[in-house]
C-alpha cells in the first residue's frame, strides 16, 4: 500500500476551559488535554507538556516502525492512535489532585489504556505520593471497605466476582493501583479516594476498568502530615 502524504492537522486551545491537543494525520491520531486548574501550577503545566512532548515523539517513532512494517508486509497499515485526558479530582489551597486516562492503539485486536494518578504540591512543586502519605496503617483499614465497594461494583454491572486468586485476584492490593484524592463537595479538601482498577488486573479485558470509591474516616487521615492535614478532611455523614 502506497501511504498518501504527511497530511497535518492540529489544534491546540487554552482557555477557561483548559488546554487540549488534537493532531490527526495519516500516521496517528493523537491528543493530550488538562483541566484549566493546572495552569495555575506552573510547575505543574510544565511538567505536563514535557509528558505530552514525550509521548508525542514515542508514539511518532512507534507508529513509523509500524507503519514501515505493515510496507514490508505488503497490507494496510492501521493507523495508530494516542490520547491521554488529565481530570480534576479536587484542589485544595496547597494540592492539585489528577486523574489520567491514556489509550493507546497500535494495530492489535482492541485499544490499551491505562489509569494514572498525580497529586502536586503546589508551595514546593513536586509530585507526592499518596500511600506515603496515608501510611501503611490506613492502607489496611481502607481495605476492607475498597473490597467492598469493588464487589458492589461488579454486581452492579452483573459481573461474576472471582471465587479465588487462580486467575484474577479477588481484590488487587491498594499498594499496586492508582490512587487519588478526591473532593466529592468541593470544599477545598480531600474527603475520599478514588481506586483506578485498570483493565486486566482485576478481571477480563471485556470487563473494563472499575473505579471504586472510599470515603475517608477520621482515623484513615490520621498519619497525614502536619503539613498537609488542612488539605484532608473526614467525609461528611
Amino acid at each position: 500500500m502506497i501511504v498518501a502524504p504527511f497530511l497535518f492537522a492540529l489544534a491546540a486551545a487554552q482557555s477557561s476551559g483548559g488546554f487540549s491537543r488534537e493532531e490527526s494525520t495519516d500516521l496517528l491520531d493523537f491528543s493530550y488535554s488538562w483541566p484549566a486548574e493546572v495552569d495555575r501550577a506552573p510547575a505543574l503545566r510544565a511538567r505536563l507538556r514535557a509528558d505530552m512532548a514525550h509521548d508525542h515523539a514515542e508514539m511518532v517513532q512507534d507508529a513509523r516502525e509500524g507503519q514501515a512494517l505493515a510496507r514490508e508486509q505488503q497490507r494496510d497499515y492501521n493507523k495508530y492512535d494516542y490520547s491521554k485526558s488529565w481530570h480534576l479530582a479536587g484542589i485544595s489551597a496547597r494540592l492539585i489532585s489528577l486523574a489520567g486516562d491514556m489509550g493507546r492503539f497500535e494495530g492489535g485486536a482492541h485499544p490499551n489504556g491505562n489509569s494514572e494518578e498525580l497529586l502536586w504540591d503546589r508551595r514546593t512543586n513536586r509530585v507526592l505520593d499518596i500511600r506515603a502519605m496515608l501510611g501503611a496503617a490506613a492502607l489496611r483499614r481502607l481495605t476492607p471497605r475498597y473490597c467492598a465497594a469493588l464487589n458492589a461494583e461488579r454486581r452492579e454491572r452483573d459481573i461474576d466476582i472471582p471465587e479465588d486468586d487462580s486467575v484474577f485476584p479477588r481484590c488487587p492490593a491498594l499498594r499496586d493501583l492508582r490512587l487519588v484524592p478526591a473532593d466529592s463537595d468541593h470544599d477545598g479538601r480531600f474527603d475520599s479516594l478514588e481506586i483506578h482498577v485498570d483493565p486486566y488486573v482485576a478481571g477480563p479485558y471485556v470487563d473494563g476498568a472499575f473505579q471504586p470509591v472510599v470515603r475517608f474516616q477520621a482515623a484513615d487521615l490520621a498519619a497525614i502530615p502536619s503539613a498537609y492535614r488542612a488539605s484532608f478532611a473526614p467525609a461528611r455523614r
